[in-house]
């Protein structure tokens, strides 16, 4: 077999693309049964066997597969209902918006990493959702969720109204 030099076009190539984000993406939900998959969960989760009813010509050992994979990949869950904090959303251009105040992405991921399997919070009475707005135009629809966040600057300090349904 033949050695590549390090110096050669291919290995350049084959680092860019390794890099790649669209590459690395496509290697976590691409192939024949994770875009049917995710497909099936977009309107919202789904019991295991509710998925093999929808997919019927996959294996038992290629979905569980599969869905062992897209959970180590930290793009699905595997969760026990119980009345807990269902989801935490922010603005699809926070982060992007030059308009915001600041970046809200890294508080709304904090929020969902606490909530998520804490068991202080499996059984808060109810369904629980939480929003965070990037702006004033409130473009996560705070006034529809359990509890709102909107993002401001006072005094130099970052902050935020917070607005409860």
């Amino acid at each position: 077999m033949r050695e590549i030099k390090e110096t050669s076009t291919n290995n350049i190539n084959r680092e860019a693309i390794e890099r790649c984000p669209v590459t690395i993406t496509l290697g976590k939900i691409g192939g024949r049964w994770k875009p049917l998959i995710l497909w099936h969960l977009m309107p919202g989760k789904k019991r295991y066997s509710e998925l093999k009813k929808l997919i019927p010509a996959v294996t038992e050992k290629m979905l569980i597969q599969h869905l062992k994979q897209l959970e180590e990949d930290d793009i699905t869950l595997r969760e026990a209902c119980g009345n807990t904090v269902r989801n935490v959303t922010a603005s699809p251009s926070a982060g992007i918006d030059p308009n915001e105040p600041f970046d809200v992405s890294p508080y709304a991921d904090a929020t969902f990493r606490y909530f998520l399997r804490n068991p202080i919070c499996q059984e808060m009475g109810r369904k629980f959702k939480i929003a965070f707005s990037n702006t004033d135009e409130d473009t996560a629809l705070t006034y529809m969720h359990d509890m709102g966040f909107i993002p401001k600057i006072q005094d130099g300090k970052r902050g935020f109204k917070v607005v409860l349904g």
